[in-house]
């Protein structure tokens, strides 16, 4: 099995068409794995049941956006290291 397939993504953003975008994107490069999440609080459900290797989030969301999302993910011992992409259509 590849790296590509290994690896464990989400995609965090509160507009589907562009998690849809993003996640088409990953599958056409190989990246299967992809978990989705229309916000930082959901987000962090998902993560906490099954770890993840990457966070794609936008930066603009409701209830927890990404910067706080970042935050609490390095702030968590569990979740430090996981790589995050910040991301905004602005």
């Amino acid at each position: 099995m590849s790296l590509r397939e290994k690896l464990r993504v989400i995609v965090v953003d509160d507009m589907s068409t562009s998690r849809g975008l993003i996640t088409q994107a990953l599958d056409s490069i190989g990246i299967k794995n992809v978990a989705t999440a229309g916000d930082g609080k959901s987000a962090l459900a998902t993560i906490t049941k099954s770890p993840v290797h990457l966070v794609i989030s936008d930066y603009n969301m409701p209830e927890m956006d990404g910067l706080h999302l970042l935050h609490y993910l390095r702030n968590t011992p569990a979740t430090q290291k996981v790589g995050f992409l910040l991301i905004t259509g602005r």
